[in-house]
């Protein structure tokens, strides 16, 4: 049973890390660098995010799939 709670803590983590770390790395770029977003760029980080987003919602869904 110990071994469970770790594995299900440790498909918490990675979701939460695929889910958080683009927006960790893209504020730490744009405090670094100082960049203004311009209106193509806004465009692209937009259709980045949405990806992002099915992706990371992909993973979590095959994680709750698993403990069903």
């Amino acid at each position: 049973m110990r071994s469970e709670a770790k594995i299900r803590t440790l498909a918490l983590v990675t979701v939460f890390l695929i889910s958080i770390f683009p927006l960790v790395v893209n504020s730490l770029y744009l405090f670094i660098t100082d960049k203004v977003v311009s209106e193509n760029s806004s465009d692209l980080q937009f259709i980045t995010s949405i990806i992002w987003e099915i992706v990371s919602l992909g993973v979590l869904y095959l994680v709750l799939k698993n403990y069903d």
